[in-house]
C-alpha cells in the first residue's frame, strides 16, 4: 500500500480551490478531512484528494453536483 502524505500548498495545486473555499467544504463534509500528524501538523492523504478531484469530473460529465 503506497499512502503518500500532502500538504495545503499541493492540495490545493491539485484541486484548483482556494484554502478558505478547502476548509469551507471540509466542514460541510464535501472535501477530505487532513490528518493530525504531531501538534500543529496536518497533512491530506494525496489519494483521497485525487479521488475528489476524479468525483467532480464526474459530476460535471453527468450533470450531479459533489
Amino acid at each position: 500500500m503506497n499512502i503518500r502524505f500532502i500538504r495545503l500548498k499541493e492540495v490545493l495545486l491539485i484541486c484548483g480551490r482556494s484554502r478558505t473555499s478547502v476548509y469551507e467544504a471540509i466542514a460541510k463534509g464535501e472535501f477530505p478531512k487532513p490528518v493530525k500528524l504531531q501538534g500543529r501538523s496536518s497533512a491530506w492523504v494525496k489519494s483521497e484528494v485525487e479521488q475528489w478531484v476524479h468525483a467532480c469530473i464526474i459530476a460535471s460529465r453527468t450533470g450531479s453536483k459533489t
